[in-house]
């Protein structure tokens, strides 16, 4: 018997990581960290990395990069392509709730 769920999941991720190939953000993000910085490698946190098309790129130009996303199939391939890579690690979590609220007044509720 196979689970479902589990092959959609599966097979989403996998579509995602075969379709995606676009790198325009990624030289961007390369440029603006040059240009704002003293060229030293950054600490750079991505939410959402998904399968590390962006975080395993900035991990070859030897910033330390730590991800996390939600999604245990994307992060499969984000596992897979970051392998022999030191500088790079990744968890399974889920995004912060951020609430709206003044803390000096404490008028929000959680």
């Amino acid at each position: 018997m196979f689970n479902r769920e589990f092959i959609a999941k599966y097979w989403y991720a996998s579509s995602y990581e075969q379709f995606e190939t676009q790198t325009n953000d990624v030289d961007f993000f390369l440029k603006v960290i040059r240009e704002q910085t003293d060229g030293t490698p950054q600490n750079i946190l991505e939410a959402a990395c998904g399968g590390g098309r962006i975080s395993v790129p900035l991990a070859q130009a030897n910033h330390d990069v730590t991800g996390f996303d939600a999604d245990e199939f994307r992060l499969l391939h984000f596992y897979r392509k970051a392998k022999n890579i030191p500088n790079i690690t990744a968890r399974r979590r889920k995004a912060p709730e951020f609430i709206r609220g003044d803390i000096s007044r404490q008028t929000f509720q959680f």
